[in-house]
C-alpha cells in the first residue's frame, strides 16, 4: 500500500488520477458525487495534456464504497482519496490514532 502523506492543495489527488491510470482496473474513491465529478474531469485534462495515457474510470463516493455498490470482481485496487475524510464518515467518535501494517 502506498501512502500518500502531503498539504492540501499539494498534488495528492492528481496522485491518485495517476495511480488509477497505470495498470489494470483501479477505482478512486472520494467523499462526494461532485468530487467524483471533479477528479473524473482533473483526469480529463490530464488525459489530454498528456500527464497520463489512459481515461480512469468515473470515480465512487465512499458511501457507495461502503455499501458495496460497484462491481468488486473487477476491481483490481481501490484508490482511497482522503482517507481522513473517509474514517470520519464512519464513525460518530473522533479517530485519535490509526496504525497501518507494512507489506513486505
Amino acid at each position: 500500500m502506498k501512502i500518500i502523506y502531503e498539504k492540501a492543495r499539494s498534488g495528492k489527488t492528481r496522485e491518485l488520477i495517476k495511480l488509477a491510470s497505470t495498470g489494470g482496473f483501479k477505482l478512486i474513491v472520494c467523499h462526494s458525487r461532485d468530487e467524483a465529478r471533479r477528479i473524473f474531469n482533473l483526469s480529463m485534462q490530464m488525459l489530454e495534456d498528456k500527464e497520463i495515457e489512459k481515461e480512469i474510470s468515473f470515480p465512487i463516493t465512499y458511501w457507495e464504497f461502503s455499501h458495496n455498490l460497484y462491481f468488486a470482481p473487477n476491481v483490481e485496487a481501490v484508490l482511497i482519496d482522503n482517507a481522513d475524510m473517509f474514517l470520519r464518515s464512519i464513525s460518530s467518535a473522533k479517530i485519535e490514532a490509526i496504525s497501518l501494517t507494512k507489506e513486505e
